[in-house]
């Protein structure tokens, strides 16, 4: 379940408490944001939040991802888990402007 394993599973405390610093609006990821944003990082064309708020969501999505792979990897192979960050990373380019879907002509 997606929702678990981005905005509700336990082991995600210090991500969530990172996300909740950077945020300038307060904002229930679970309620309050687009459905595409929320599950993949993507933000509508329509999206009000603030790029600086899009921006840190990304980062946590990645984040989050990120470290549950480092982490699988590591038990699967018996290593101790990996310590949690928040890499510096720009998912997105953050200059592009938010575009609207358009159909694609047949």
């Amino acid at each position: 379940d997606t929702n678990h394993r981005l905005w509700t599973c336990p082991d995600n405390e210090f991500f969530l408490n990172w996300l909740d610093g950077e945020l300038e609006t307060n904002i229930d990821p679970l309620n309050g944001l687009p459905n595409c944003l929320r599950r993949c990082g993507l933000a509508p064309h329509d999206c009000q939040l603030p790029t600086k708020d899009i921006l840190a969501i990304q980062r946590y999505i990645y984040a989050v991802n990120e470290y549950a792979n480092r982490a699988r990897h590591a038990v699967l192979h018996g290593n101790p888990l990996p310590e949690k960050s928040i890499p510096d990373v720009m998912v997105f380019q953050a200059a592009w402007k938010r575009v609207r879907s358009q159909a694609i002509p047949a």
